[in-house]
């Protein structure tokens, strides 16, 4: 295989693994004071997935290459917290090792690629501490601050100045609202499909053990 061939076929596998990704319905999460809220839109399967103590992930994309990075993840993520500490579990360390895994997975031509746009979360001590990370089926990732979005395409800067909106409302139950009319917006040439809200809290604080907390209509009410 010549040079030439291996670029032609590196951007065909590309084109193969972001045309997995049209028509997907983004995931949003925004800082919060209570912590970082996850939100999408779903005709069924989940997207949104506890990893760790203060470790979520989101994803778009093909269910199976979905599951196949959530399982990477937890288990790495419990791996790293058996054979070390909780604390050397960080968004840091997991990102490079999807990254990896993505990037591997990828570069090899006897393989299918992940057709798979993950977003990574870590809830820090205050807003100004969590951390982002979205991971690209091409393995290369780029870190985010106070807000991030798996999307089909980049977000919009209409888009991101509504987020920036949703991080400074009142409620959960507000900025769930107001990241939901976003996606609906993105979800509009998928009219007649039922699509369920699906939203989770990072929690900054662990309650009855846990920090992940799925929400439903009423527990977002409540929060």
């Amino acid at each position: 295989m010549t040079p030439y061939d291996w670029q032609q076929s590196i951007a065909q596998r590309a084109q193969f693994a972001e045309s997995r990704l049209v028509g997907g319905i983004p995931v949003a999460a925004v800082s919060r004071p209570e912590g970082i809220l996850a939100v999408t839109l779903t005709p069924g399967p989940r997207k949104i997935f506890e990893i760790y103590d203060r470790l979520m992930l989101a994803a778009i994309g093909l269910q199976s290459d979905i599951e196949a990075v959530r399982t990477l993840s937890i288990d790495f993520c419990h791996q790293e917290g058996f054979h070390r500490s909780g604390d050397d579990v960080t968004i840091q360390r997991l990102s490079s090792t999807v990254s990896s895994s993505m990037k591997h997975q990828f570069g090899d031509l006897q393989s299918v690629p992940l057709a798979v746009r993950c977003l990574l979360a870590e809830a820090g001590d205050t807003p100004e501490h969590d951390r982002f990370v979205v991971v690209d089926p091409d393995g290369d990732y780029s870190e985010c601050s106070c807000a991030a979005c798996a999307s089909p395409v980049p977000p919009t800067e209409k888009e991101q100045k509504i987020l920036d909106k949703a991080r400074s409302a009142k409620t959960t139950e507000k900025a769930c609202e107001i990241i939901e009319g976003v996606l609906r917006e993105a979800a509009k040439n998928r009219e007649g499909e039922t699509l369920e809200v699906e939203a989770a809290l990072l929690r900054r604080e662990a309650v009855a053990g846990r920090c992940f907390a799925r929400l439903d209509d009423q527990r977002i009410g409540s929060i």
